[in-house]
């Protein structure tokens, strides 16, 4: 069973209210199973110091066929609120990726997806 990993960082820019963002991956090797997990995160209001209610940091995995062939996708939520959720706050969130691969596929590189990164093994 060959396992590759990835790390990366998904960054959220300012905004209020739970907000999700995401990273997919073309890859050359048709995906049996996929894991996450976080490395890190940093969630800072934009303005003076607030009193936290809630902190929510939420990562998950999936794979599947998109329009460009196999892919795998990673998921990050943030919300950080305090008693009226109303002030703008901004972070990120690090991640390893752990992908369990199956038999090579054919890969056209003529094709070019804009928000999608080349897995290379």
């Amino acid at each position: 069973m060959p396992i590759e990993l990835r790390s990366a960082r998904i960054d959220f820019p300012s905004g209020t209210g739970l907000r999700a963002a995401g990273r997919t991956y073309l890859v050359d090797r048709l995906p049996r199973a996929c894991w996450v997990a976080m490395a890190g995160y940093n969630a800072r209001y934009d303005s003076s110091d607030h009193h936290i209610k809630t902190l929510h940091v939420e990562l998950t995995c999936g794979m599947g066929v998109g329009e460009f062939g196999p892919d795998i996708f990673v998921t990050a939520r943030l919300h950080l609120r305090d008693k009226n959720n109303d002030d703008p706050f901004s972070g990120w969130v690090d991640y390893v990726l752990f992908v369990d691969t199956d038999r090579p596929r054919p890969f056209d590189p003529g094709v070019i997806n804009v928000g999608v990164e080349r897995w290379n093994s």
